[in-house]
């Protein structure tokens, strides 16, 4: 199943017809976005893709559930290959069905010393979402009512019970969550229970009281900020060290304390509660170290926690190795490991058909439209950009496959600009294909230049589109001393130096773009010549089993003809198989 929303069309943009087609086309490119930076409703998902490795994280998510214990995930691969992606699937999987509280966190940058309290912050952030007020449908609150019903054993029969009895049946949960092993009470803090229950009884009497001042200070004390000695008598805290000293978490033990009691809180939804941390190879060698010894702690600790850390593998096994990760942490964080795989040709070409369907989708019922997606699937990129661009690849990575065929959309609209919407429909199929680049119909002198600095022949993209070779191609003898390698020239002045094609003997021409020596001579002469060296005033004859009449003046030869010529002429013609210059002794 493929997950396809459609694009927007233009502001001030016709609603429909071809012509909003055409501008849809010309003003947006599906291709843009080559990364994922958290769970967007948005966002294009082929689920096939990667669907073993995301499956695996599902399952470990509800086997930390079932054994309501602390799971760690590392998450590595190469940049691009779809970690953030399989990240972005599982928090859209949680919460389309419920079937998981996810949090997704991204680049988290803090101090070292506060990045747990950072956390704590984000964490309940995204599950208020963001809000001072209105709590009532955000998943806090939903997770505090799942934990008070679990109290009153989820009996949605009773439609009235007194709030002293609730708060009876509260506090007799509270005692069971250590009663059956008492070195959990370490971790269950009876203060933040008491809070989050003040910030559901708060929420849900809202419609009554018309005061929701309560829950808006229990969010910000669960996310870590400080109250003062007023407000948190209102939700019952204990005074701070001083009468008059404003009241917090005090430090990182009541932080986790906090995290703790969220999980277990999913649990009473019957949900796994999901740390994502994404990009985790952006921080600082001591935040990842702050980082990890804070979520080892977490991890023994919590009832009902999958942590997933997701990474470039390289960098992380360069802390591993480092001990940035303590041995213990990189135990917990890594028990287990999710590795995608790069992509097929296939596989990558869904990618792109499913941000296609987002630009064609609004437009099926328009006949132009629909007759050019029977005839290619991928309009309007084009089978042919397809079939140039995943020419001679056997996997690529999803970030290749998007960035190219953002170069591919980017051409159609410069040629959707260049001759209008009708005529680009008529002619869009003829465009020519490429992976990025089209080659020029003949090679410049700066091309010579450069080939002749890497010592390739004539490049294969231009043999592919041309039946004659460029006019300035010559071929030059073996023997002359003008062809040299390629070195460097150091200048008297500056003291810099450069890269230079050495010149010939004297008598040779010494123009700095027409040496008669080089083997790569812009020639100034439009005609064909003789097969031979510009430098030799003498004609050379052709090899045996060479082609008796030249293209344009070059003789084309085959190797074994090549080879035949006893190193006379071998360097200087090209070879019809290889596609390069030979390399004469």
């Amino acid at each position: 199943m493929t997950t396809v929303p459609t694009l927007p069309l233009p502001a001030g943009c016709c609603t429909d017809g071809i012509d909003a087609f055409f501008a849809l086309v010309r003003a947006s490119n599906p291709f843009v976005d080559n990364r994922v930076n958290g769970p967007m409703a948005d966002g294009v998902d082929v689920e096939d893709i990667h669907l073993a490795e995301f499956e695996r994280l599902a399952a470990l998510a509800r086997e930390a559930r079932d054994l309501r214990r602390g799971v760690g995930a590392v998450l590595w691969g190469e940049a691009g290959v779809g970690k953030s992606h399989l990240l972005a699937r599982l928090a859209r999987w949680a919460e389309k069905d419920g079937q998981g509280c996810v949090i997704y966190l991204h680049n988290l940058q803090a101090r070292p010393e506060n990045l747990p309290r950072s956390l704590l912050r984000s964490v309940v952030s995204i599950l208020t979402r963001g809000r001072v007020r209105g709590f009532g449908r955000t998943p806090l609150y939903e997770l505090a009512f799942a934990l008070v019903m679990e109290a009153l054993d989820h009996d949605t029969a009773v439609k009235r019970v007194p709030w002293p009895e609730v708060e009876r049946a509260y506090s007799k949960l509270i005692d069971s969550l250590s009663a059956a092993d008492p070195s959990r009470a370490a971790v269950v803090d009876r203060t933040a229970y008491d809070v989050v229950y003040r910030f559901m009884r708060s929420v849900y009497r809202l419609a009554k009281t018309r005061d929701e001042s309560g829950a808006a200070l229990a969010v910000r004390w669960l996310s870590g900020d400080y109250l003062d000695p007023s407000e948190a008598r209102q939700l019952g805290l204990p005074p701070g060290r001083g009468h008059d000293e404003p009241v917090a978490l005090a430090d990182d033990q009541q932080i986790k304390q906090v995290l703790v009691a969220l999980s277990r809180m999913a649990l009473s939804r019957g949900q796994p509660f999901v740390l994502c941390f994404d990009q985790v190879d952006n921080l600082g060698d001591d935040q990842a170290a702050a980082l990890s010894r804070f979520l080892e702690a977490l991890i023994d600790g919590a009832p009902n926690l999958f942590v997933v850390t997701a990474g470039v593998k390289a960098s992380l096994l360069h802390w591993r190795q480092m001990k940035v990760f303590q041995d213990s942490a990189w135990d917990r964080l890594a028990q287990f490991e999710v590795f995608p795989q790069r992509l097929t040709p296939p596989e990558s070409r869904r990618v792109v058909a499913a941000r296609l369907e987002r630009v064609v989708t609004p437009f099926v019922e328009l006949e132009p439209v629909r007759l050019r997606l029977q005839h290619d699937d991928l309009f309007p990129l084009g089978r042919a950009w397809a079939e140039e661009f995943f020419r001679d690849k056997i996997e690529l990575r999803p970030r290749d496959a998007i960035n190219g065929a953002r170069e591919g959309w980017r051409r159609a609209q410069e040629r959707l600009r260049q001759l209008g919407g009708p005529a680009w429909l008529d002619d869009w199929d003829r465009t020519p294909a490429g992976n990025g680049h089209v080659p020029p119909d003949e090679p410049t002198e700066e091309d010579a230049r450069n080939i002749a600095r890497s010592g390739a022949g004539v490049p294969r993209p231009w043999l592919r589109t041309r039946t004659t070779l460029p006019a300035w191609w010559r071929p030059c003898s073996p023997t002359s001393a003008a062809w040299r390698s390629i070195g460097r020239r150091r200048d008297g002045r500056t003291g810099s130096s450069r890269t230079v094609l050495s010149r010939g003997r004297a008598g040779q021409g010494r123009g700095p773009r027409e040496r008669q020596g080089s083997c790569f001579s812009p020639a100034v002469a439009r005609s064909p010549r003789p097969p031979h060296c510009a430098g030799s005033r003498e004609p050379r004859p052709l090899p045996s089993g060479c082609c008796s009449s030249p293209t344009n003046g070059v003789p084309l030869c085959s190797a074994p003809a090549a080879a035949a010529g006893g190193g006379r002429i071998t360097k200087g013609f090209v070879s019809a198989d290889r596609s390069a210059f030979g390399t004469s002794n």
